[in-house]
């Protein structure tokens, strides 16, 4: 009788952990790829496929203003170094019949506004950002600050866009 005891009680313990060892799956009891509601329902084959990357990369474009010592100035845009649009700047500056002319400004990739008083200015007020629009919003009430209260107005505008090189 004992025997037979022990024989029972050994069939319920190995049934009980074959139950227990085919509920268990690698890492955990989720489903798996195959299995109905894997990945939301959606198979990986329903699935579109990325859209293509573009190969290359951005080059930053520098632009700068030079101011001469007499008032008059100069401007670059779209040059691949800074040194380049600072040379630039002060080349236009030079042939505009500027004296002693020096960079005042320099800036990449983004746009800048260079705005004056509308009466008696005393100071330009150079402004970048992402676009025009922004650079002269951002920079007016700057130069009207600067110019004791004047309405101010965009004389010059312009951005310097990266290019992109494919590869």
């Amino acid at each position: 009788m004992l025997l037979r005891h022990k024989v029972a009680y050994g069939l319920l313990l190995a049934i009980a952990a074959g139950d227990l060892a085919a509920q268990q799956r690698p890492g955990g009891n989720g489903p798996l790829p195959g299995d109905p509601g894997y990945g939301n329902g959606a198979s990986q084959s329903q699935l579109p496929p990325p859209p293509p990357r573009p190969r290359g990369q951005w080059i930053k474009t520098w632009g700068a203003v030079a101011n001469g010592s007499n008032g008059e100035g100069g401007v670059s845009v779209g040059m691949l170094t800074k040194a380049a649009a600072e040379d630039e700047a002060i080349a236009q500056c030079v042939r505009g019949g500027g004296q002693s002319c020096r960079p005042s400004f320099t800036y990449y990739n983004q746009c800048v506004a260079i705005l004056q008083a509308v009466s008696n200015s005393v100071t330009d007020t150079i402004q970048s950002a992402e676009s025009v629009e922004v650079a002269a919003r951002l920079g007016r009430p700057k130069c009207s600050n600067d110019n004791k209260g004047a309405e101010c107005h965009v004389v010059y505008s312009a951005c310097s866009d990266p290019i992109f090189r494919s590869f």
